[in-house]
């Protein structure tokens, strides 16, 4: 499960279609068979929505209302696999295409050329492969499932292993965001890492701080700076000035406990968390939580399931 927004229409990509639609009618009103799972949605700085796929890369074509696919772009480089698995858009109007154990292509629009990166990703490593993409300052950041985390500098077109500089880094990432203060968010094997490129300082969230589970699927960075994950148990949230993570489950109102992989997003102040039965949203200004600490005071003891006189016990207790 995917989704992006664009204005007021909400593109959601499934197992093997697309659907789109207004909700405030209430129900999307379009579908459109795909014939594979949708793994990414995006709509680049000219309106076009992009899909990526595992049978390649789609846009959404406005006159026909429909979408068409596009793997012209792959093939014309040289690209066999279609397995389109993320895609991030770049501020100077390229799109880049995560394609898996095939590395990454930048491609733009306007000339219809590009070049990879990564592409012997795999062929380094058995078994591994792009599975994030996301942008920040002036670098495209790249989680791979086994090698970890590298950055693409755009400026002067260098790629840096930033494993190699960050050790914490090397074991595999499964997905990025944007943090708070400039940070990435990874999702690593062991909970969630707050990385700090300026000073390559690293804060590790994991179970003990209030997770639910060390399998992380998604990270997002409200407009309060406060941090979202969703994992197989739940959806939780690092709210401000705690070191505790909050979680929300089935009980709590969500349609089911298990999040999708990367189906998170916002428009505003509104979160959008897919989940296995389907889109929950989330007012994130109305979350609220209480962080006075607890009146305790003991109102009964019992003893063999009996009440005990407690003033008898508190006068023995002074005897001793």
């Amino acid at each position: 499960l995917s989704f992006v927004w664009q204005q007021d229409t909400l593109f959601v990509g499934q197992f093997d279609q697309i659907s789109w639609g207004k909700p405030a009618s209430g129900k999307l009103e379009f579908q459109q068979l795909i014939g594979a799972r949708v793994n990414a949605v995006a709509v680049d700085n000219q309106q076009k929505v992009w899909l990526g796929a595992d049978n390649g890369v789609w846009h959404f074509d406005v006159k026909s209302n429909s979408f068409v696919q596009d793997n012209n772009i792959l093939t014309k480089a040289g690209i066999s696999s279609l397995n389109v698995r993320d895609i991030e858009l770049l501020p100077n109007g390229l799109i880049a295409f995560g394609l898996w154990s095939d590395g990454v292509y930048i491609y733009n629009p306007k000339t219809t050329e590009g070049f990879r990166i990564l592409s012997d990703l795999a062929a380094k490593l058995t078994g591994d492969a792009i599975q994030d993409l996301t942008m920040l300052g002036d670098s495209l950041w790249i989680a791979a499932r086994l090698s970890g985390v590298y950055r693409y500098d755009l400026v002067l077109n260098q790629l840096h292993e930033i494993q190699q500089q960050v050790p914490q880094l090397s074991l595999g990432a499964l997905c990025l965001a944007k943090g708070p203060k400039q940070s990435l968010l990874i999702c690593s094997g062991d909970g969630l890492l707050r990385y700090q490129p300026e000073s390559n300082e690293i804060i590790h969230y994991g179970t003990a701080d209030g997770l639910p589970d060390s399998h992380l699927l998604s990270a997002f960075t409200d407009p309060n700076e406060r941090i979202w994950v969703t994992s197989p148990r739940g959806i939780s949230v690092l709210p401000e000035n705690q070191q505790m993570f909050v979680t929300f489950t089935q009980a709590d109102g969500l349609s089911s406990s298990e999040a999708m992989y990367k189906a998170i997003g916002s428009v505003g102040s509104m979160l959008y968390v897919g989940t296995a039965i389907g889109v929950n949203q989330i007012d994130t200004s109305k979350v609220t939580f209480n962080s006075a600490p607890p009146n305790i005071e003991i109102t009964d003891v019992l003893v063999n399931q009996q009440p005990l006189d407690l003033t008898l016990a508190y006068k023995n207790a002074q005897e001793l």
